[in-house]
């Protein structure tokens, strides 16, 4: 028996349908454009999170030839101490590359030793309210003045804190007296610590700085000529000072060990205020304590971004560079994809990309 096909028309209107397919389309383009656009925006703050670190590892190379004129291995070795200097306080790179192209120099470290009392020199700085280059200038001038080895300047900056805290005076100011009288000082017998509490008790007491300076060289040299020590006169004439009858009689014994500027000690030295016994005391350790004990919040989260960043420094260095290097040539690209996404969306990159 045989077959005929049969054939079914199914008439419909199709309107609805092709509204919908349109909408969708519409939708779907709309969404590809968005995503297209929030893909670049995306990439575009990661890359110029990456050019801010290259930046920075460009800024702290710079600040270390400039201050050290090193290259080659030394210069990579000086980069290298300063990112592990970074990871561990809240400075900017920068900053932190200056301060240790600054100790390099002035205190002629290298390596562990570098990196260790940058770190510090960078705390001393934060406590003391100093510049960080200051800091560095005025600790070695002060160290250099009484031959004080690099290898002990953690114990001369906590010395410098307890005194500073002990009698009012500023690192700053010690360091500056330091500087004019640290010569007269020395002659009497006096070391750097002993010389920096000496002269913060005279600032603690008002005592004239400059006055006092006057009338101590001029009792040095007055016992140098007579060939005597100094320092054990020193001590003599204090005791003498403090043991007299009445101010007259100490007032006299001043004015005769240091001239003119001898009334402007007296009453301090009577009053027992310059006995050094009291200010006298450990340094090492005091910076790291106090660091630890005054660091505020904002420092936590910028010591914390530090290490994060300088966990990151080797690899966007890398990108940074090829980043640089190719930018030229991909840029027109760049443009024109960027030109298709704000014009046709996603969709119009996949276009112009099975085009090729």
């Amino acid at each position: 028996m045989a077959t005929k096909p049969i054939k079914i028309n199914i008439l419909g209107d199709a309107t609805h349908l092709n509204r919908t397919l349109a909408s969708t389309k519409g939708k779907l383009g709309a969404f590809g454009k968005a995503a297209g656009l929030a893909g670049v925006a995306a990439v575009a703050g990661l890359g110029y999170a990456a050019i801010k670190l290259g930046q920075q590892s460009e800024a702290m190379s710079a600040a270390i030839i400039k201050g050290t004129g090193a290259s080659g291995e030394a210069l990579a070795g000086l980069e290298a101490s300063a990112l592990a200097v970074m990871s561990s306080v809240p400075e900017s790179g920068e900053v932190v590359a200056t301060a240790l192209a600054d100790v390099n120099t002035r205190f002629a470290l290298t390596g562990e030793e570098l990196e260790a009392t940058t770190e510090t020199l960078l705390d001393f700085s934060r406590l003391t309210g100093q510049d960080a280059s200051d800091a560095v200038n005025g600790l070695k001038d002060s160290m250099g003045l009484f031959g004080v080895e690099a290898g002990d300047a953690e114990e001369v900056m906590g010395d410098f804190i307890r005194i500073s805290q002990a009698t009012g005076a500023t690192v700053g100011d010690l360091e500056a007296a330091l500087g004019k009288q640290g010569g007269t000082l020395q002659a009497l017998g006096f070391d750097l610590e002993e010389s920096t509490a000496l002269l913060g008790a005279m600032a603690q007491e008002g005592v004239s700085v400059r006055k006092a300076g006057a009338g101590m060289e001029y009792f040095t040299d007055q016992m140098l000529a007579a060939g005597k020590d100094p320092r054990e006169e020193w001590d003599k004439l204090q005791l003498s000072i403090q043991g007299a009858q009445t101010d007259t009689e100490a007032a006299a014994l001043a004015a005769e060990a240091f001239g003119p500027s001898g009334l402007a000690m007296v009453g301090a030295i009577r009053g027992g205020s310059l006995e050094l016994s009291g200010l006298m005391g450990e340094g090492v350790g005091v910076v790291e304590a106090q660091t630890a004990a005054t660091a505020t919040l904002g420092e936590k989260f910028a010591e914390i971004s530090n290490k994060i960043e300088v966990l990151l420094m080797p690899v966007v260095e890398k990108l940074f560079d090829a980043f640089s290097n190719g930018l030229d040539i991909l840029m027109p690209y760049i443009d024109k994809f960027i030109a298709i996404l704000q014009e046709d969306g996603l969709m119009g990159v996949i276009d112009a990309l099975s085009a090729k």
